[in-house]
């Protein structure tokens, strides 16, 4: 007797754009501000740090390579900054559903 286990499916994309649609318009746009902040400057500061050391940027994608985290003081308060900023955005943004 073989017993089929109720196996849950991801949620769809459909699905995910709808619950994101239904959020208030702030929460989009901090959501949005959010991401956008960490991701694009996160990479720019990474770029940097590692053109600063004489390092391809592309070589990081490489499993083998192995780096210490090399961050200057200047680029670690860049990261603090972009922490800063990024959070705000996101709490600024689920501000609105409060």
């Amino acid at each position: 007797m073989s017993k089929v286990q109720d196996v849950r499916k991801p949620p769809d994309l459909d699905f995910i754009i709808e619950a994101f649609l239904s959020w208030p318009t702030q929460t989009q746009i901090g959501i949005i501000m959010f991401a956008v902040t960490w991701l694009i400057g996160g990479n720019l500061l990474f770029y940097f740090s590692m053109k600063r050391r004489g390092i391809p940027y592309w070589k990081i994608l490489v499993p083998s390579f192995k780096t210490t985290f090399g961050l200057n003081a200047k680029e670690w308060l860049i990261l603090a900054g972009l922490a800063v900023t990024s959070l705000s955005f996101g709490a600024w943004g689920i501000s609105a559903q409060y």
